[in-house]
């Protein structure tokens, strides 16, 4: 079974069309920009959604409005506002099943739900609390007493925003000094091949910032490239450090070395991404590489990049048994290859890279 993902580069095929997608958090602003602030009114009076909506867009809130729970939902399928401000007595869908709708769907229960409701209607209030609304508000109100109730839900909201992104940043500083090690891990067993990582890392991440990607799609292909041959941590000494031609039975142990990165990087959630380029820089355009013998196009597209860079430094690179070779004989080699071996597109892209 093929593996595919890493973005968008490996679901669009067009090398001149590589904008990545790579997605990031959603964090509003630090001073929460009123104006960049949607927030949906639901409410069966016209003259309650009227009023609202004047003074809310008085003190800056874009506003967006709905006659009942059911209005509401429709309006969601299209804009998803930053809060919701919700009557429980509406016809067709009240307050209290518009709320328990929400906030049991992953795309709308993020979204503050505040209820607008009488003071002697404490059972409802108890039972919409428990469906996830954020606060309620007792009617009759003034435009003042709900603007407290706003800035500090958009408060308490921004601080739990904050706080994640502390957590992500931790965790990606924690994911690079692992995968520093890993790479320092592998090139020390090897002196010849030192620095082979992290050579293949800057040429596809110069390939794909050529190819007009965004700085965190540039940055998972240089972790991609520094964890191309991971797998080889799992390969025998003999082998990997054998200088002489290996034989058929050593040629097809140091081929398990994808396969064996494949293992390594599915344990770790925050790089699944980068699977493709692990598992499958080996393979070739005829068919003829490994491990999957995938051919010409279905083989991932970043893989396919990462083959090129692979084998340039591969060839310019000195080993025990030659020497590397100049820039320019590289290039001839590597022309020789396109469309056997490598992809024609991605050679082109390489060639137009190194001119640069």
């Amino acid at each position: 079974m093929s593996i595919y993902s890493f973005t968008d580069l490996d679901k669009n095929e067009k090398i001149t069309n590589l904008a990545p997608t790579w997605k990031e958090p959603l964090v509003r602003s630090i001073d929460h920009p009123k104006k960049e602030t949607k927030i949906l009114v639901v409410d069966d009076s016209i003259s309650v959604r009227l009023a609202l909506q004047d003074g809310l867009e008085k003190l800056g809130y874009q506003v967006l409005t709905a006659e009942n729970g059911k209005k509401a939902i429709e309006i969601l399928k299209d804009t998803l506002p930053d809060l919701i401000l919700s009557d429980v007595y509406m016809p067709e869908m009240d307050g209290l099943e518009l709320c328990a709708t929400l906030h049991g769907n992953p795309l709308f229960s993020h979204i503050p739900f505040v209820v607008m409701s009488t003071e002697n209607d404490a059972g409802n209030m108890r039972q919409m609390m428990t469906h996830g609304a954020a606060a309620f508000i007792i009617k009759p109100f003034n435009i003042e007493q709900l603007t407290m109730t706003l800035n500090k839900i958009f408060s308490y909201e921004f601080m739990l925003l904050l706080k994640e992104n502390e957590r992500l940043d931790g965790e990606h500083k924690l994911l690079l000094a692992g995968i520093t090690s890993l790479v320092k891990a592998l090139e020390a067993r090897d002196q010849y091949t030192r620095g082979h990582s992290e050579r293949v890392s800057r040429i596809l991440a110069g390939l794909v910032e050529y190819s007009g990607g965004s700085e965190p799609t540039i940055e998972r292909a240089l972790i991609a490239g520094r964890l191309h041959d991971i797998g080889k941590i799992g390969i025998r000494d003999n082998v990997l450090l054998k200088p002489d031609k290996l034989s058929d039975d050593e040629f097809e142990h140091i081929q398990q070395h994808p396969s064996i990165g494949a293992s390594i990087i599915k344990t770790i959630p925050s790089i699944l991404d980068i699977l493709p380029v692990v598992y499958s820089h080996h393979e070739r355009m005829d068919g003829r590489g490994y491990p999957q013998g995938l051919i010409g196009q279905s083989i991932p597209l970043t893989a396919r990049m990462t083959s090129v860079a692979d084998t340039y430094d591969a060839l310019t690179s000195d080993r025990p048994y030659r020497k590397g070779m100049e820039h320019g004989k590289a290039i001839d080699v590597i022309g020789k290859a396109s469309g056997s071996q490598l992809c024609p597109d991605t050679v082109r892209l390489f060639f137009e890279w190194c001119s640069c």
